[in-house]
């Protein structure tokens, strides 16, 4: 089988606990990520459990502690430059 390589920005803390993990049930992360993918295709869809990150990021719109929303992608790049000074 021939194959390509994909190159992805990833926190390595998550990349350390998603190689522990597959190792864990036996598998590489590429064997996993390929499975990602096949299952991509097939379904042309993405599903995702409500972790506790999403649960947070919902917190903080429910809260006010987002800024948006943006009619303009530069909109919200400038929005997001003035955050960070």
């Amino acid at each position: 089988m021939k194959t390509a390589s994909l190159s992805v920005k990833i926190d390595p803390k998550v990349k350390r606990d998603a190689e522990k993990i597959a190792q864990d049930l036996g598998f590489s992360l590429s064997a996993v990520i390929n499975a990602s993918l096949m299952e991509l295709i097939r379904n042309k869809s993405v599903a995702y459990s409500l972790d506790a990150d999403l649960l947070e990021a919902l917190d903080d719109v429910k809260k006010g502690r987002t800024i948006g929303p943006f009619t303009s992608l530069s909109s919200g790049l400038k929005a997001l430059k003035a955050q960070q000074k």
